[in-house]
């Protein structure tokens, strides 16, 4: 028998498999990536800034002493 009559056999009695984990990593990457090229849109970046916003405002109400608040605009006072 050829060698290349029995790697077709092989090939056809075992097909290559992807597993599940795989398969779900492939379409995950490619649902990104069409949202970011269709849409203009990267979720990991999105993600990434209301993650950033939300420890932010975490961190700003822990350092304000309490009772603090921001100063505001003074009616007909000119800025600089």
């Amino acid at each position: 028998m050829d060698a290349f009559e029995e790697a077709s056999e092989l090939k056809e009695r075992y097909p290559p498999r992807v597993g599940t984990i795989k398969k779900v990593k492939g379409a995950v990457a490619a649902a990104v990536l069409w949202h970011r090229d269709y849409f203009g849109v990267e979720p990991r970046s999105m993600y990434g800034a209301a993650r950033y916003r939300s420890k932010f405002k975490a961190a700003a109400a822990e350092a304000e002493p309490a009772g603090w608040q921001w100063p505001r605009k003074q009616e007909g006072v000119a800025e600089e």
